[in-house]
């Protein structure tokens, strides 16, 4: 199953053919995750790939593969092998970059045996000689250029296709609760919510500030809805900064209300504002025109980028503003 808490004194023979991960702390005190494959026993020992997220000595982690005792538990493994201190082990859905490294030299010198065995049957243990020292050259070749062209890939988990952060992997392998919506989700109820206020022409009269883009807590919101792509491996934390410039945007907003407003412009914005109102609670056609003309007359004289501009036939009296450009 997977995100299953695994106990750290497990040992690792009956975890043949597993993905895991392994949270603790390095020898540094850093927080790190290892990913781990287990292979399946033979003759008393494991074959474990594995490779730790956190870059040690600005040099990029690589994945390595060791022989480890099959009675041997993820603590011990992981302190002794991966020099992290665990705390928490559990098993992942899938991962990437720890396929297994097979040495080319081993390919090369299995492949050419049954051709060494044939040539020394039939051609004398000479011409073998000249056979293997030929397999030996390409051998140590073919091993070099692998080494030198070579670039591990970095570690991943996933799950459904899409990649884990390393700080979410720890949190599932931990056991704690991870239902909950989703970071689209979480994004669109943002925007659900920015759309709204959007859309109240009475709102955006007097908290202006969340519409005005020269304000700093505006700005990081507008740059996070920028930012927010869904299919990022750091989509969780992108939709936290979304919630978080929202919340504060809107807040700073709210608290500013006219103040954001230049002094000569209030006492007109909020004239408008109640033309505004007006309009839209009247339920006489020709008060409403009449209220919504006012509105729109007020608004435009002021002449501030970032209030609203009134359309009078419109059902939220909201408009667009005419942008600048050839005819």
């Amino acid at each position: 199953m997977s995100w299953d808490p695994l106990p750290l004194e497990t040992p690792l023979g009956t975890l043949g053919g597993r993905r895991l991960a392994i949270s603790g702390t390095d020898l540094t005190g850093r927080r790190t995750v290892v990913i781990v494959r287990v292979g399946k026993p033979s003759r008393g020992r494991v074959p474990v790939s594995y490779m730790e997220t956190a870059t040690r000595n600005d040099h990029p982690p690589k994945a390595a593969v060791a022989r480890v005792p099959a009675e041997a538990t993820l603590a011990q493994f992981s302190l002794g092998f991966a020099q992290v201190r665990a705390d928490h082990a559990g098993t992942v859905p899938q991962t990437r970059g720890l396929s297994a490294p097979v040495h080319p030299g081993w390919t090369l010198a299995s492949a050419g045996l049954p051709a060494l065995v044939v040539m020394w049957i039939v051609a004398g243990w000479e011409q073998a000689a000249i056979v293997a020292l030929l397999i030996l050259v390409l051998t140590l070749g073919l091993s070099a250029l692998m080494q030198r062209f070579s670039h591990p890939a970095a570690p991943r988990v996933l799950d459904g296709g899409n990649d884990v952060l390393p700080s979410e992997v720890a949190r599932r392998i931990s056991g704690e609760v991870t239902s909950g919506p989703s970071p689209q989700e979480r994004v669109d109820v943002v925007k659900d919510a920015y759309g709204a206020l959007h859309g109240d022409i009475v709102y955006r009269i007097e908290c202006s500030a969340l519409f005005d883009p020269a304000v700093p807590s505006t700005q990081r919101f507008q740059l996070a809805l920028l930012a927010w792509d869904p299919s990022s491996p750091q989509a969780a934390e992108l939709a936290s900064e979304v919630e978080a410039s929202f919340a504060e945007a809107r807040s700073h907003a709210e608290r500013l209300g006219w103040s954001h407003l230049p002094q000569t412009a209030r006492d007109t914005a909020q004239r408008a504002q109640r033309a505004a109102s007006l309009a839209l609670a009247s339920d006489s056609p020709g008060e409403r025109r009449s209220a919504a003309a006012s509105a729109a007359k007020l608004l435009a004289s002021l002449r501030l980028h970032y209030l609203p501009v009134v359309d009078p036939g419109a059902p939220a009296l909201l408009g667009e503003r005419k942008q600048i450009g050839p005819a």
